[in-house]
């Protein structure tokens, strides 16, 4: 039996659910090692950046706990961390927590991977059933 193109051999497909909550995750874990300094440090010295970013991340766990399965609502929270995150770069820029090109850059990515879950969630709100139909398809069930 022949695999479909960019399967990867299991009968589980990847859900737009799974992805949009892998790049969440991704985007959580970026910013907790940016926020210890453990990858890149936004600004050295006692870190008022870090505790910033911590706070944003804190706030937003909170808030996405609680709607977790519903997909719309997802989207709207994690599009209100990315606008955290621009009004993080903006506090850093301001207070002079480093310098500015190397805070917008780091932001950027940050607010990029925000941005693109919310988009994921999105589309996994728009089709809630696509894992059934890609396994009903692909079961040669068409009726």
């Amino acid at each position: 039996m022949t695999e479909p193109p960019g399967s990867s051999g299991t009968n589980t497909p990847t859900t737009p659910l799974a992805r949009a909550w892998g790049v969440g995750f991704a985007a959580a874990l970026l910013t907790t090692f940016i926020a210890t300094g453990a990858v890149f440090s936004v600004a050295p010295g006692d870190r008022p950046a870090g505790t910033l970013l911590f706070v944003l991340l804190i706030l937003g766990g909170l808030g996405v706990f609680p709607v977790r399965e519903q997909p719309q609502a997802l989207t709207r929270r994690f599009f209100a961390i990315a606008c955290g995150q621009v009004l993080a770069a903006m506090a850093m820029v301001a207070g002079g927590w480093g310098t500015t090109l190397v805070i917008l850059g780091i932001n950027g990515i940050l607010l990029a991977c925000w941005l693109l879950a919310a988009v994921l969630f999105r589309l996994a709100a728009r089709r809630p059933n696509a894992a059934f139909q890609v396994t009903h398809l692909q079961s040669g069930d068409n009726g």
